[in-house]
């Protein structure tokens, strides 16, 4: 399979990279950003106009400073979504329509491209497509997180969302692929499956790689402790959150392997990898070049040519750290702790307290929910908050989102559990730290008893 030679090609590539010093993997990156920047100017509508007008003219590629590009966020990327995307035979509307009607990472738009769904963290989602070959880039970057087992499949247990067209169970399913299939077995596991269920799987399994969220894992650290569980894995990798140090304590103490954490997202992939050697997050500055802003990051995604992705604002916050070890050529930053959303935890059918985490919210995509939020009232209730500005859409996906919530509440034993959606006009900002949140304790307590007109669709 050609993908096979394309990933043997990358990894030694990456390998390669990693014996060259940080002047070196200065100039790969540079090389790298000047190219992709050369053909989104000329293959993106979007790109061109945005430089056009700010007067960059293509002969001025190879030499403008970077700070004079502008930069770009996700309302930009959502709202030109058509223009930005380089490949004829793509049509935005319909992997749009692919992207919300369609939640199995394991089929292709077109059969040839990966529709990535955002976590909507940020409280809009959108999405991110990626050809094989970029895919197959993708997936080589995780080489430099772990070594296989020659002569044996190496057991891996996803422990997630894999609901969804999210990043990281993409990448995981592409271990599926070609020769892959011989050195990987994969088990996936629903993060929103009841936890009785889930340590029985994984003592099943007996994973040797446990990869999940930071919150996820502690849990099963807690489980493990306790001896409800018993496993042995030679490795865990932490993505999609932000690992504390308390929870690398836990982890790191029960199962007494090696913890790395992964920096990532699904604009680009792996931006950084963190290990206890390193004492710090190293930027993977040949695979996406991140700038280090004051109190947000504008990355670039060097690998991806279908939805070009050019300075991109993420609010994340790095700080730099001297590096006196000098164990890779990348610039080394503090471990991130990132955004922190709280857990839903309700009583289930049998009065055990189990959670639900914020990303099984996200793992429908619904038309003409722009934003939303879900406010927990107690533990057998809560409110789903919607923004539909399109109010003939509203009946619609209404009953869309009250047909996934009550997917998601039966899967995890929970249809004791009641709730509200409730259209607002606008969301609802953290009264003490004025920032968006997903997860809201008490609407009325952050607004203090202020109330939206909105229109209530009880399933009471």
């Amino acid at each position: 399979m050609i993908y096979d030679m394309y990933l043997l090609f990358d990894i030694i590539s990456l390998s390669l990279n990693l014996k060259k010093s940080p002047a070196e993997i200065e100039k790969i990156r540079e090389k790298k950003f000047r190219k992709i920047l050369k053909y989104a100017y000329q293959k993106s509508p979007f790109y061109r106009k945005l430089y056009s007008d700010n007067g960059i003219k293509f002969d001025d590629l190879d030499e403008i400073p970077l700070e004079k590009i502008p930069s770009i966020n996700k309302d930009m990327i959502i709202e030109n979504l058509e223009d930005i995307v380089t490949r004829k035979d793509i049509n935005v509307g319909n992997a749009l329509s692919f992207a919300y009607s369609n939640r199995d990472p394991q089929v292709l738009f077109n059969g040839k491209y990966q529709v990535i769904q955002s976590s909507g963290s940020s409280g809009k989602s959108g999405i991110f497509i990626y050809n094989l070959r970029e895919m197959t880039k993708a997936f080589s970057c995780s080489s430099r997180m772990h070594l296989f087992e020659i002569g044996r499949k190496n057991k891996v247990a996803y422990y997630a969302g894999i609901e969804g067209r999210f990043g990281g169970v993409s990448l995981v399913l592409y271990g599926k692929m070609g020769y892959l299939r011989k050195m990987y077995e994969i088990c996936l596991i629903d993060m929103n499956e009841p936890l009785e269920k889930v340590i029985n799987t994984l003592n099943d399994f007996q994973p040797d790689i446990l990869i999940g969220y930071a919150t996820g894992l502690a849990m099963l650290a807690g489980f493990q402790k306790e001896e409800k569980l018993s496993i042995n894995p030679r490795i865990i990798e932490n993505g999609g959150e932000g690992l504390s140090d308390n929870d690398y304590s836990l982890i790191k103490s029960v199962f007494n392997c090696p913890v790395i954490n992964m920096y990532a997202a699904s604009e680009c992939y792996y931006l950084g990898i963190g290990r206890e050697e390193y004492d710090g997050i190293y930027l993977m500055d040949d695979f996406n070049y991140v700038e280090i802003m004051e109190d947000h990051i504008i990355v670039t995604n060097l690998f991806n040519y279908t939805q070009p992705l050019i300075r991109y604002r993420i609010n994340d916050k790095l700080i730099l750290k001297n590096d006196h070890q000098k164990l890779l050529p990348f610039r080394l930053v503090g471990n991130l702790v990132g955004r922190e959303e709280m857990l839903l935890w309700f009583r289930n059918e049998k009065g055990i307290l189990d959670y639900i985490h914020p990303v099984v919210f996200t793992s429908f995509c619904v038309q003409g929910i722009e934003k939303f939020q879900i406010v927990l009232r107690s533990e057998h209730s809560f409110e789903f908050m919607a923004i539909i500005p399109d109010l003939t859409m509203m009946q619609r996906a209404i009953k869309e989102v009250r047909l996934s919530l009550e997917a998601i509440l039966e899967k995890k034993e929970m249809k004791n559990v009641h709730f509200n959606v409730i259209t607002i006009n606008q969301p609802i900002i953290d009264k003490k730290s004025r920032k968006f949140k997903m997860i809201l304790k008490d609407y009325y307590e952050i607004n203090g008893g202020l109330k939206h007109e909105s229109t209530v669709y009880s399933t009471l």
